[in-house]
């Protein structure tokens, strides 16, 4: 199996407190959410968000109709939220409810055997909740050659100054075999583009 290249350098200049008030605000929608604050959630909004495909007056009557079909919905980061860009992050969620008869009942955002990779993104604008949507990465089956690069998701190990001496978690990159652009070895590049295809390559579980 193909190692994965080193990080490139980072697409977005950001600082870790930057990084951190990103975060900040990712976690207090989440915490809102879950508090059943939808009115304060909707009221706080940028001009012109869009909640999940909803807009202007449907936002909140779509999201309360949600919640009631869904007792007790309770959403939970997976990760720690990823950088987009210097208002855009992202992250693998899930969301329990009390079914009335199965019980309690789970979603994961990503799951294997559902073959479903999805992340919530959130857009955020002067601090205020632009867009938030659930994006879909793609899925688990085998991925032929020609669409490794619709499904690559490039690795930020350091998205920030090396000398903030801070880390992010790091983002798997979805397939085994890295993006030729990241190799900086023309004949390692060569070879791994060789191996990629002769046979379809499959996410790693």
């Amino acid at each position: 199996e193909t190692e994965a290249a080193p990080a490139p350098p980072p697409p977005v200049d950001i600082t870790v407190e930057e990084y951190e008030a990103l975060e900040a605000k990712a976690n207090e929608f989440m915490a809102r959410r879950n508090a059943g604050e939808l009115k304060a959630i909707v009221k706080d909004l940028a001009p012109g968000a869009e909640v999940y495909g909803l807009k202007g007056d449907k936002v909140l009557s779509g999201l309360e109709e949600f919640f009631a079909a869904h007792p007790k919905l309770q959403h939970e980061m997976l990760e720690r939220p990823w950088v987009l860009g210097d208002d855009t992050v992202e992250y693998a969620f899930s969301k329990t409810w009390t079914d009335p008869e199965d019980g309690e009942t789970t979603w994961l955002s990503r799951d294997v055997e559902a073959d479903r990779d999805k992340v919530e993104r959130l857009v955020f604008v002067k601090g205020a909740l632009k867009t938030a949507e659930v994006v879909s990465l793609g899925n688990w089956d085998d991925v032929a050659e020609d669409d490794l690069g619709t499904l690559l998701r490039v690795p930020q190990d350091e998205p920030w100054a090396e000398e903030d001496e801070f880390q992010a978690p790091k983002k798997p990159m979805a397939l085994g075999i890295p993006d030729p652009k990241l190799v900086p070895d023309k004949k390692a590049e060569e070879e791994m583009v060789r191996t990629a295809k002769k046979k379809p390559v499959k996410r790693k579980k």
